[in-house]
């Protein structure tokens, strides 16, 4: 186990460039199975339309349901770089054994 935090998201529900960053006072989002969720505080994942995504609990608005074919996944690190690689080759390793998906893209933010 590599003890990072990974988030799924629904690429469709995506809008725009995405940044990490500092979630200010008082910010919220409805969580997946929670109400209001706080992420004041937190690195949080953002897109044009709002929070969407961070380590501890993502948002409904770009959660993953059974029908949708473009998943982006997150894996935060905020460490050492070369275990951050290997546990990337891992996850695309089994990915590959368990969806076959048609097109693999890692970017590094």
């Amino acid at each position: 186990m590599s003890g990072y935090s990974i988030g799924s998201y629904n690429t469709e529900s995506i809008y725009g460039n995405v940044k990490l960053k500092v979630a200010g006072y008082g910010q919220k989002y409805k969580g997946i199975g929670k109400e209001l969720f706080n992420i004041e505080n937190l690195p949080v994942l953002y897109d044009e339309k709002g929070p969407f995504g961070n380590p501890s609990s993502d948002s409904e608005r770009t959660m993953v349901n059974s029908g949708f074919n473009n998943i982006t996944t997150v894996i935060y690190s905020f460490d050492k770089e070369e275990e951050l690689l290997f546990y990337t080759n891992e996850f695309v390793r089994l990915i590959n054994m368990f969806y076959k998906p048609e097109n693999i893209n890692i970017l590094k933010i």
